[in-house]
């Protein structure tokens, strides 16, 4: 198992849909950026993701990145998060188009929260309907061939 750095996008779903537990088996350690957290303990979040965030289980450490990434299209827990994965190495959690692309320019590997569903389902963790109906539920958006090809992986 290897740690893996979050954005807030991913850890927000995560939470909301009672998915935490993936993460906690499936990575040796979350780290998470100071930005990240701030944003997940703003009085807009929603208060299951504010309790989670102010009782962090060990298995999530808040570090700081020594870095930054000057990109007008991200915000602070995006280029912290990437900053973070490109000095550690590690393989980014994010959701969001322009920093997925960012982190790939800088050569950094990404996993979105689709991507923790599937490979748990693929896995038979969970029920991928299950977690996807949660996420959908939210407002997470996901293209229908994209569905698709996720639930023709599954099957196999």
């Amino acid at each position: 198992m290897q740690a893996i750095i979050s954005d807030s996008g991913p850890l927000r779903y995560i939470i909301m849909i009672e998915a935490e537990f993936l993460l906690r088996d499936f990575f040796e350690k979350v780290l998470v950026p100071k930005a990240v957290i701030a944003e997940l303990s703003h009085a807009s979040t929603p208060e299951k993701v504010r309790k989670f965030i102010a009782d962090l289980p060990v298995w999530i450490s808040v570090q700081e990145a020594t870095h930054k990434i000057n990109n007008p299209r991200l915000g602070p827990g995006e280029s912290e998060a990437i900053a973070l994965a490109l000095e550690r190495n590690l393989m980014l959690l994010a959701d969001d188009l322009p920093a997925r692309k960012c982190a790939h320019d800088l050569g950094i590997k990404t996993l979105g929260t689709l991507g923790i569903i599937e490979a748990a389902a693929v896995r038979k963790i969970i029920d991928f309907e299950e977690y996807y109906g949660r996420l959908a539920g939210l407002g997470f958006y996901v293209s229908e061939a994209l569905l698709q090809e996720i639930r023709g992986r599954i099957s196999k």
